[in-house]
């Protein structure tokens, strides 16, 4: 994975698009809507 200093914005967008994903599993996973 490379990182470019001149695209913070779609790097933390790319991490933050996966975490949507996980805490969306978790929830379900632990009964929370």
């Amino acid at each position: 994975m490379s990182v470019a200093a001149s695209t913070p914005i779609e790097l933390i967008q790319g991490v933050y698009s996966t975490l949507d994903e996980r805490i969306a599993a978790g929830r379900a996973h632990f009964g929370r809507a």
